[in-house]
C-alpha cells in the first residue's frame, strides 16, 4: 500500500544561496511517489528531522530502505525507527541496485535540475518543487500510471485557466468511500499483479545477458573490496568461508580465524575457489616480511 515502503538516498550539490548542499529522496515502493528536499548537511539530527516533516504529512512507514552511509546508520536514526515502529533495511554495499528506485530518482531529479538551472547553480534548491511534481506526473513504465495519480487517487490538475470553469461539485462521502474501495480493491490489487509481471520480465532479461554465480553455504570465495581504489591494493581478497545466505541474494562470509566479516557480498563481488584443506584457527601465523620471490621446491627445517 501506498506510504508503507520507502527507498532513500541523498545527492550532493554546490551550496545554494539558501545554505542547502544536499537532496534528500524518498521514493514509495508501491506507487513510485517521490518526494524531493533541500537540506543544508547530511547530518543524522538533520535526516531525521526532514522525516520526521515528511512523515507527518503522508503517516508513519512500515519500512524505510537506505545504504550504509553514517548519515542513514546511527544512533538518532535508531531511535527514530524505535520510537516510530518501522523497519530500517539496509541495502548491501556497494551494490547500486539493491536501492535502485532511489538511485534513478536521484539521477532524474539531477538531470532535471542542471536541465533547469541555465548557470545559475547557487540557486538549484528553487527549482526542486518543481522537478519534484514533474516526476510525479509522467507515466511510469512499471504501472503505466503516474505515481500523482496512485499515491492521491486521482489526475494531476493540467496547467491551464480555470477561472471560467464551471465550478466543481466536491465528492459527496458516499462517492469517496466508493473511491477509496476501488483503489483499495482494484487499483491496487491490479498494480501488484503489474509489479511481478515486469519484475519477472526485468530478470529473465538480467539473467539472459548476465551470469550471476549461485554459491552453496560452506562454499569457499574471494571478494572483491570495491574500496580499495590503490594501483597496488588487491582486487581481491581472501579466501573466505560462506557461512549464511540472506534473501536479496547475499552472502555472510567468515574468515580463517572463524571471524565475521562486518557486510555481506552480492555474488558478482564474489569468485569461488578450492581450498584443498581448512586451516585450524590455532595454526595461523602472522607473516613478519618476505625475504624472497624465488621459487624453492623445500623448506629446510
Amino acid at each position: 500500500m501506498p506510504g508503507a515502503h520507502w527507498a532513500s538516498d541523498l545527492a550532493n550539490y554546490e551550496m545554494s544561496q539558501s545554505g542547502n548542499r544536499n537532496l534528500l529522496v524518498l521514493v514509495d515502493m508501491c506507487t513510485r511517489f517521490c518526494i524531493l528536499r533541500p537540506i543544508p548537511n547530511k547530518e543524522a539530527e538533520t535526516i531525521v528531522k526532514t522525516l520526521v516533516q515528511v512523515f507527518c504529512d503522508f503517516g508513519l512507514p512500515r519500512a524505510i530502505q537506505s545504504d550504509n552511509g553514517k548519515e542513514f546508520v546511527n544512533n538518532v536514526m535508531k531511535r527514530f525507527a524505535r520510537a516510530s515502529g518501522f523497519e530500517h533495511r539496509l541495502v548491501v554495499p556497494y551494490h547500486p541496485k539493491a536501492n535502485g528506485s532511489a538511485e534513478r530518482c536521484v539521477q532524474k531529479a539531477t538531470l532535471s535540475i542542471k536541465k533547469m538551472l541555465e548557470g545559475a547553480t547557487f540557486e538549484w534548491d528553487h527549482y526542486v518543487p518543481a522537478v519534484q511534481l514533474a516526476l510525479n506526473a509522467n507515466v511510469t513504465a512499471r504501472h503505466k500510471t503516474p505515481p500523482f495519480t496512485l499515491m492521491f487517487a486521482r489526475k494531476i490538475n493540467d496547467f491551464k485557466d480555470y477561472r471560467n470553469d464551471a465550478e466543481a461539485k466536491p465528492m459527496s462521502e458516499e462517492m469517496l468511500k466508493k473511491r477509496v474501495d476501488e483503489m483499495r480493491n482494484i487499483v491496487f490489487p491490479a498494480i501488484h499483479e503489474r509489479t511481478k509481471t515486469v519484475t519477472k520480465q526485468q530478470e529473465l532479461q538480467f539473467n539472459n545477458t548476465q551470469k550471476i554465480m549461485e554459491y552453496e553455504i560452506g562454499d569457499f570465495v574471494i571478494a572483491r573490496e570495491p574500496e580499495l581504489t590503490g594501483k597496488f591494493n588487491p582486487t581481491y581478497k581472501g579466501p573466505y568461508k560462506i557461512i549464511n545466505k540472506t534473501q536479496a541474494p547475499s552472502y555472510v562470509l567468515q574468515d580463517y580465524e572463524g571471524r565475521v566479516l562486518p557486510r555481506n557480498y552480492p555474488p558478482e563481488q564474489l569468485k569461488l575457489v578450492r581450498v584443498m584443506q581448512e586451516i585450524p584457527a590455532d595454526e595461523i601465523y602472522e607473516l613478519e616480511n618476505i625475504v624472497d620471490h624465488k621459487r624453492i621446491s623445500a623448506i629446510p627445517p
